[in-house]
């Protein structure tokens, strides 16, 4: 659930085109005869965007306090970094089977459900408060 969350944070951030591939809108249509045989349909569909979400997620990246799991997570999700870029950018210990990396991912994003759940759980107090009820009673 939270890597979904997470991945659509990235796809809603970057640019959702594939590089080397045309924007203008000639690319952006395709006839139907030529839908079964191209380069598009070997590609995986591709997902509805939840902007939302998307945003929420933000905020919550916004509030980290810890720079190096900010920065794990941009470069993960978003930019799609290799991962022994990222070990040097951030500075986490390289292996041969990435468990240091690993183990900051899961760190970073443990981080990072933490604030969603807060978040989340001061929205609902909020929505479910007395002083709100009241206020929608009254207007």
């Amino acid at each position: 659930m939270l890597e979904d969350r997470l991945l659509n944070w990235g796809l809603c951030q970057r640019d959702s085109w594939p590089k080397g591939r045309c924007q203008s809108i000639e690319h952006r249509y395709l006839p139907e005869r030529i839908v079964g045989e191209s380069w598009e349909s070997k590609q995986k569909p591709r997902t509805m965007l939840d902007r939302r979400d998307a945003d929420a997620v933000e905020r919550a990246w916004r509030q980290m306090e810890n720079v190096k799991h900010k920065r794990l997570l941009l470069l993960h999700y978003i930019h799609n970094s290799s991962y022994r870029y990222v070990c040097r950018d951030v500075g986490i210990q390289d292996s041969k089977d990435n468990r240091y990396y690993y183990a900051a991912l899961e760190t970073a994003k443990h981080a990072i459900g933490g604030i969603l759940r807060s978040n989340i759980e001061s929205c609902h107090i909020r929505a479910n408060s007395a002083c709100a009820n009241t206020f929608i009673a009254v207007f």
